[in-house]
């Protein structure tokens, strides 16, 4: 397959409905924006509204910060939850381009070419293991190109991200007497620090349509995991 080959003429594996394929890309997209929305808002949302911040962008940052205001319970549920539909999101790209996916990934970015060989080395010795110690979304679509079941990659990935939530919790409330003072900050300039944010965000996401722009140009894409 010629590595200008964007993701969107990657044909599909026979037998999937189209209707199955609209409700992925509806997944990824959706998870894309809110973490993005998420991180965008994250001043606001993080003083005012921590556990909907984790449950839209379960970044580990966002996690940490939310330790001090959210009971543990609810934080890991909601977080492992948010998480678990990023890894369906990766498992369904994997499962609907197959193999062909992870070429085109290995192709299109040459630097990671090697690491992603050395990942798919790993996931052929160690399955489902290597899935609940790094539950990824990266993880998860090797997981699909290979067919591995999907009842399998789910409660794989769910005791991964269970674990690793609960480690992030349990370090964001030992850490609570550091990450207090950043919000009584976040929270005395509320408005300020929501808009440096905001705009930080709209540079970067300029900057990736720029780059996205340049790569059609070539002949390619980017390709985004959802989180």
């Amino acid at each position: 397959m010629p590595a200008s080959t964007p993701p969107s003429a990657l044909a599909p594996l026979a037998g999937v409905p189209p209707r199955a394929r609209h409700a992925l890309f509806g997944l990824v997209a959706v998870l894309v924006l809110a973490n993005t929305l998420g991180t965008a808002l994250s001043p606001y949302l993080v003083v005012e509204h921590p556990l909907f911040l984790v449950a839209i962008s379960p970044e580990g940052r966002h996690v940490v910060l939310a330790a001090s205001k959210v009971p543990a319970l609810p934080l890991v549920v909601v977080g492992t939850l948010r998480r678990a539909l990023g890894l369906i999101g990766g498992f369904g790209l994997g499962l609907l381009y197959g193999e062909a996916a992870v070429r085109w990934a290995e192709e299109r970015v040459p630097i990671m070419g090697r690491f992603i060989r050395f990942v798919e080395r790993l996931f052929a010795r160690f399955g489902l293991l290597l899935l609940a110690i790094v539950p990824l979304p990266g993880i998860a679509l090797l997981a699909g190109a290979s067919r591995t079941p999907f009842v399998g990659v789910m409660i794989a990935g769910l005791l991964g991200q269970t674990a690793w939530m609960t480690l992030t919790v349990k370090f964001g409330a030992a850490i609570s007497n550091w990450t207090r003072p950043v919000l009584d900050f976040l929270s005395a300039h509320l408005v300020e620090s929501t808009l440096v944010c905001a705009a930080l965000v709209g540079l970067q996401q300029a900057f990736a349509y720029q780059r996205r722009k340049r790569a059609r140009l070539r002949g390619g894409a980017d390709v985004h995991f959802p989180t």
